[in-house]
């Protein structure tokens, strides 16, 4: 049974208690414009962000180097210079140890292959659940792979560029208001997520947040009865707490929203061309079916999505990100 949570922005506030990190690959390939980019992406973000957050910038290369910390809303002037190697799971590990507590945006910016470690399930589930993620790879020569499982591994988006000029602009995105905070959704045990990973937890809501997924009902004469709970800080920093009770009677036709049916079979089949792309092996026919369901749906979002998708693994597995986490 498919089942379809949606959290819908309504009231919010300006962000405040959160922690911002910025990750950004120094090795050799980001000399010039992109490291130049990178930093005013940076120094733009710590003036525009307002106070009552914190800012890090961390730089990797053969080293993991803190370059700034301190208050929010303030000028940083940052030099960056470029280095050998791309250290980027040295880089994580180090920041997963510094920043565990507090709700925390990371942005992460690089341009080429980790040197360390460089097989793609090395980088699941390494940062704490704290931590949302926004990852950004810049031309053609990093691994898409090991930026998506970075982002699927805490509930963030990947997105990939062409043009380092891009840059600033993606980072500026991330400062918005926050309509709740240390989001949780604790789903019966029979639930099988399709676009996100266990645990279901976000540090910060700032846009449309779903939860997709299938209940499993076992075969029986009882009815089944489980529940959602979801807890979050509200605006004003109350602590809310809901459960959301599901049940399906035995023997009768239950009433279904086709609506929610069609996205979730959607969403599942967006999954399948996800792993054939990371698997370089079948993308064109899970493309072909995700194409043809979205057509005979007849739904111009599920339609306009999929035109999105061009068979670029860099391109289309950015654009599964943002589809899977906010639906866009």
């Amino acid at each position: 049974m498919g089942v379809k949570l949606a959290a819908v922005p309504e009231r919010g506030r300006q962000l405040e208690g959160v922690d911002f990190v910025i990750v950004v690959d120094t090795s050799n390939s980001m000399a010039g414009e992109k490291l130049e980019f990178a930093a005013k992406a940076a120094e733009e973000l710590a003036l525009s962000l307002p106070r009552g957050n914190r800012l890090t910038v961390y730089k990797f290369s053969s080293n993991v180097v803190k370059v700034w910390e301190g208050e929010a809303g303030q000028r940083i002037e940052l030099k960056l210079k470029p280095e050998p190697d791309t250290r980027l799971h040295t880089a994580l590990r180090r920041i997963s140890k510094e920043h565990g507590k507090r709700p925390t945006k990371l942005i992460l910016l690089t341009d080429g292959e980790p040197t360390d470690k460089r097989e793609p399930e090395s980088y699941e589930r390494l940062l704490p659940d704290n931590v949302e993620v926004t990852a950004i790879g810049v031309g053609r020569d990093y691994n898409e792979i090991v930026l998506k499982r970075i982002a699927d591994s805490n509930r963030g988006v990947f997105h990939h560029v062409d043009e380092t000029s891009e840059v600033p602009k993606l980072v500026s995105g991330e400062v918005r208001e926050v309509y709740a905070m240390n989001l949780t959704v604790d789903p019966p045990k029979e639930f099988l997520p399709i676009n996100l990973d266990y645990p279901i937890k976000f540090p910060t809501v700032m846009d449309y947040v779903q939860v997709l997924g299938f209940v499993v009902v076992k075969p029986g004469d009882e009815p089944y009865e489980g529940h959602f709970k979801v807890t979050y800080d509200d605006p004003i920093g109350e602590r809310v707490s809901l459960r959301l009770p599901l049940r399906v009677e035995r023997g009768e036709r239950p009433e279904v929203d086709q609506g929610v049916v069609e996205e979730i079979r959607y969403y599942e089949l967006l999954k399948e061309y996800s792993y054939a792309v990371e698997q370089r092996k079948g993308a064109e026919e899970a493309l072909r079916k995700l194409q043809e369901f979205a057509e005979r749906t007849r739904r111009t979002d599920l339609m306009e999505s999929t035109r999105r998708l061009t068979g670029d693994s860099k391109q289309d597995l950015s654009q599964v990100t943002r589809n899977m986490r906010r639906g866009k």
